[in-house]
């Protein structure tokens, strides 16, 4: 790729497409000492290439978040403050299955594979874990042997990475949440520590500046739609918890009953544990509290009507489309200045109060 990208610590989507989120990604892995540790050279260059490759485009489950994921694992591990800190090995094992952890997704939940009995089901729906996060960890490991990041390591140290990196990815499955978190609270152990940070970075798109966690969020909901409108194409029973409308109430409703159900419960143990700093405490949660109120803005909106007719909605959301891979398009400077314009929100100038504690 020739070079590597200095990484801001709040990194925007909209404004750098996926060939600028490869080179971040290198970096990730030499600033984290994991490029010396596994003594990958060129080797990690193609790597992040080749698993961006690998990624498919699609709203949400593609390359920019593989990497949102991968980068807020590795803020986590650079806010750690535990006194057991993780071993070389563990820290590369946990960002190279972060990056991995999604890999040739294609939009759809395990239950609908599961459902049309596709192909991802046929292979692996009687492996460990469900099928979606069978298949991502299987494909993961080929990978990674296939382009012989594990060969500096001796017999022991490999199978040691392999086996961790696969538990991490079989872990990011949402139907574990509650034991991820079970297990992060009593065990403590590097394992449950190491999913625990995996799975948040995984539901950390509450924790961003509010305009990014809101274009994420936005891009679930498209995929969402997407699945509902092959269900129905289909005739399959629909997923009542996909539907939604773009910018409607009840896809405010949705994301915030997320935020509730999942995403605050998590960070705020991890806020409480004392093993994170302020990276976790008040930017993460400071966020969350921020991200919760936009959507319920949405919501009071939908009480107390303002003047918004179907037309204007109807621009809002064509704006969205058009620019909702803005840093992909030829000609993106006249997009991403456009889209920051429109949909920037001012950044944080004091903590919220977010009661960690």
């Amino acid at each position: 790729m020739g070079g590597t990208l200095a990484i801001e610590a709040d990194v925007d989507p909209r404004i750098h497409s996926t060939t600028e989120h490869v080179g971040m990604a290198i970096r990730i892995l030499e600033d984290s000492g994991t490029t010396a540790f596994l003594e990958l050279g060129d080797k990690a260059d193609k790597l992040c290439t080749t698993v961006a490759a690998m990624y498919q485009t699609i709203p949400y489950h593609n390359f920019k978040h593989a990497f949102n994921v991968m980068h807020t694992t590795y803020l986590l591990l650079e806010s750690c403050t535990h006194t057991v800190p993780f071993t070389s090995l563990e820290t590369a094992g946990l960002l190279l299955a972060a990056l991995c952890h999604d890999v040739q997704h294609n939009g759809r939940t395990s239950g609908f594979h599961k459902t049309i009995n596709s192909p991802f089901a046929k292979e692996f729906g009687t492996h460990k874990g469900s099928i979606l996060e069978a298949m991502h960890a299987n494909v993961a490991l080929e990978t990674l042997v296939n382009e012989h990041i594990f060969d500096s390591l001796n017999d022991d140290d490999c199978a040691a990475i392999k086996t961790f990196i696969e538990e991490l990815i079989l872990a990011t499955d949402m139907a574990l949440h509650p034991q991820i978190v079970k297990e992060f609270a009593e065990k403590r152990d590097v394992l449950s520590r190491a999913k625990m940070i995996l799975h948040c970075a995984d539901i950390s798109n509450p924790t961003k500046r509010p305009d990014i966690a809101k274009w994420w969020s936005h891009n679930v909901m498209r995929e969402f739609c997407a699945q509902v409108e092959e269900e129905a194409k289909l005739g399959l029973p629909i997923s009542g918890f996909m539907k939604a409308d773009l910018f409607s109430p009840e896809e405010a409703k949705l994301h915030l009953g997320f935020i509730d159900s999942f995403a605050l419960p998590a960070w705020r143990l991890m806020a409480a544990s004392n093993d994170f700093g302020s990276y976790v405490t008040v930017q993460c949660m400071s966020n969350m509290v921020r991200c919760r109120q936009t959507w319920l803005d949405v919501i009071d909106r939908e009480i107390t009507p303002v003047a918004d007719d179907e037309a204007a909605v109807e621009r809002k959301r064509k704006r969205f489309d058009e620019l909702s891979t803005c840093g992909d398009v030829a000609d993106s400077t006249q997009h991403k200045r456009r889209y920051l314009k429109v949909n920037r929100i001012s950044t944080l100038e004091s903590p919220v109060d977010c009661h960690v504690t």
